[in-house]
């Protein structure tokens, strides 16, 4: 709801400037991404008290952004205990079916279906010790996985269109070394040889801690911790099995902060504070790591199935030549139009960020 800001397919950018030219801070402690300038730990809602923006004409003293400054407080334990578990479940059947366009010239089709999105968790604040020390702890792990169903067609060669625009049945002898054409799509007609259920997973688990001091009114300590965990796993689609990739990561933000008011017109404030973050990304199969990745393009996946991966009615009904090709004036399954990828992830990253952060302020 803030003036002047929208989403620019990355993040929320303010007035005008990208959202990798915002600051982040949470409990005035800079957790900004150090690589791409994007939120370097994600907070859940549950664990935040309030949200302020600041976007054009903020003071010299925040700096270090030219788009806008989101500074999120979160919450703190008091005298009462208070606390909630909360959650959100949204199993796939909810959610019509996903129907994808055939791709002509292409042996392969994916369909994706979301099998569920899932978050739960909790949260809890109250006194250790009461007027002097108070606490507050939340744990939540989102969860979701993506189901691909991955369908291997072969093209036919067995029919002929009749005058009235309807096709034959199939029959062998009909062949005229061309692909079937269905005359009410105009795509080629295929037959599916083979189909499995690939699945991709993400897991995230928000967790943090924090402990208020006061050893007098004027003068408070404060110790935070947000540790955030997460891994991925996607699975290779057109291509190998072990062409998938994996992901792991962990942002960490540690930080403490003591402040005391010395008369009526002094207050000092020192803080320390550490943002480390971590992530790898690699293949599947980890000894494949040091794999080059292969795209083969303009190829058969009667050709390609033999390097393995392929199920073997995929194997028997894609190949070209010998006795058991059902269509043998035609390529049976061409991929033309994509692309197949063997070996290992392509790119990987072994990403490491650390910010060490200490202010002192009168």
């Amino acid at each position: 709801t803030q003036a002047g800001a929208h989403n620019d397919g990355i993040g929320v950018a303010f007035s005008g400037s990208t959202s990798l030219e915002n600051r982040y801070l949470v409990d005035g402690i800079d957790i900004t991404g150090l690589t791409y300038g994007d939120v370097g730990t994600p907070v859940l809602n549950e664990f935040v008290h309030e949200i302020e923006v600041l976007a054009g004409g903020y003071n010299a003293e925040w700096g270090r952004a030219i788009g806008g400054i989101v500074n999120i407080v979160t919450k703190t334990g008091s005298n009462q205990f208070k606390g909630s578990i909360f959650g959100t479940f949204a199993p796939g059947f909810l959610t019509a079916a996903r129907k994808s366009s055939p791709v002509n010239a292409s042996s392969i089709d994916i369909t994706a279906d979301r099998a569920y999105t899932a978050d739960f968790g909790m949260e809890l604040g109250g006194p250790s010790v009461k007027d002097t020390l108070w606490f507050y702890a939340g744990f939540a792990p989102p969860l979701a996985r993506t189901d691909f169903t991955r369908s291997v067609k072969s093209q036919m060669d067995c029919r002929r269109v009749n005058p009235d625009g309807t096709s034959t049945d199939c029959d062998r002898s009909l062949a005229d070394g061309a692909p079937d054409v269905d005359p009410v799509t105009g795509f080629n007609e295929t037959i599916e040889v083979d189909h499995d259920v690939r699945s991709a997973s993400s897991r995230t688990y928000s967790m943090i801690g924090k402990l208020n001091y006061a050893a007098t009114a004027d003068h408070q300590a404060q110790v935070s911790a947000i540790v955030v965990p997460n891994s991925n796993r996607s699975p290779g689609l057109l291509g190998l099995p072990t062409s998938g990739t994996r992901g792991n990561g962990t942002t960490m933000d540690f930080a403490a902060r003591w402040t005391s008011k010395l008369g009526e017109k002094t207050e000092v404030e020192a803080l320390v504070a550490w943002h480390h973050s971590t992530y790898e990304n690699g293949s599947l199969d980890p000894t494949l790591d040091d794999t080059p990745r292969q795209i083969l393009t303009n190829g058969s996946l009667g050709t390609w199935s033999q390097l393995g991966g392929e199920s073997a009615a995929t194997m028997g009904m894609c190949r070209d030549g010998g006795s058991g090709d059902l269509f043998p004036t035609i390529t049976n399954c061409p991929m033309s139009t994509q692309s197949y990828a063997i070996g290992g992830p392509g790119a990987l990253s072994d990403d490491r960020e650390d910010r060490r952060m200490a202010r002192l302020a009168v």
